[in-house]
């Protein structure tokens, strides 16, 4: 069934990556998908317009620069590298004097308003409206981002506006301090990011046991679904589990001693003192052991294998 538009304005896309072409294929099976879209790579936009038109039934005109989309527009998403962001914002402003009406969203997580100050100036209402998940594919299911958060921040009318499409889409949209933007883009890259480099460390580690690449893969990846749905019934503190909850100090120091590189013993060294904080709340583990277990981990910073 083809969505029905929730809308009259137009909206604009500048910038047709991984993030940018997602965010429009799921505005489009919204109802609020972009009619006009700029991306520095053409065959980018002529991709993403046939998407959308399998969609809606309609394609978004593809412009040759991104002053045309912004012309164009009445909301505007911009879709750029944040080291991009205010580089587009002075080059629109200058393209476009008079923007007073139009609002304009970039999607990025750790910038705030500030760079898009050029564009407020013309008038336009300014804001951003990043949404918390993880874009794998250009291609997104449907429903990606039902139940993710939104970080909406700006000006009346852009917030406004932001939240509309964070629930036009499924999800959650909240509100982020501007000056602590960095902060939550940092707690979502922690989830987001830094699990793969982890599980990038426990892929390398298992197949030095004998699995095959393809096999450690999937029972890890197995066991991180594991993890994941006990997080979603209860508390990371409640959830835990393994040597550090029981207090075992003898495994503990068996897994430094078996590290296969001083980078990874010391990732695990850092990651199970935050483990041992964790169980220290709620009554669940001793002084002593705790104790015990923080001596164990402070101690030999050069354990692993291969010291590097």
């Amino acid at each position: 069934m083809t969505p029905r538009p929730r809308h009259r304005a137009t909206i604009g896309l500048i910038g047709a990556g991984r993030a940018g072409g997602s965010m429009a294929v799921l505005l489009a099976h919204g109802g609020w998908a972009p009619s006009v879209l700029w991306s520095r790579s053409l065959g980018r936009r002529r991709t993403l317009a046939r998407r959308i038109l399998r969609i809606t039934g309609r394609s978004p005109a593809c412009r040759s620069r991104p002053a045309d989309v912004a012309r164009e527009a009445r909301i505007l998403l911009l879709a750029v590298p944040d080291d991009a962001l205010a580089g587009m914002a002075v080059e629109l402003a200058a393209a476009c004097p008079h923007m007073s009406g139009r609002v304009i969203l970039h999607l990025s997580g750790v910038a705030g308003l500030t760079p898009l100050l050029p564009l407020r100036e013309r008038g336009a209402s300014t804001g951003s409206l990043h949404p918390l998940a993880i874009f794998s594919s250009r291609v997104p299911p449907p429903d990606l981002l039902l139940g993710a958060g939104f970080a909406v921040d700006g000006q009346p009318r852009a917030r406004s506006v932001a939240r509309s499409l964070a629930r036009a889409l499924g999800g959650r949209p909240f509100s982020i301090d501007t000056r602590l933007r960095p902060l939550y883009h940092l707690a979502a890259s922690l989830v987001a990011n830094d699990v793969l480099a982890i599980f990038h460390l426990a892929h390398r580690a298992l197949c030095k046991t004998g699995l095959q690449e393809k096999e450690a893969h999937q029972v890890l990846v197995h066991l991180l679904q594991g993890t994941a749905t006990a997080l979603a019934q209860t508390t990371a503190e409640a959830a835990l589990t393994g040597p550090v909850s029981r207090g075992d100090a003898g495994t503990l120091a068996r897994h430094l001693s078996a590290a296969p590189d001083a980078r990874t013993a010391s990732i695990h060294r850092l990651l199970s003192l935050v483990l041992v904080d964790m169980a220290c709340t709620g009554d669940r583990m001793g002084e002593a052991t705790a104790r015990r277990l923080r001596h164990l981990l402070a101690a030999s910073p050069g354990q692993g294998r291969n010291r590097r």
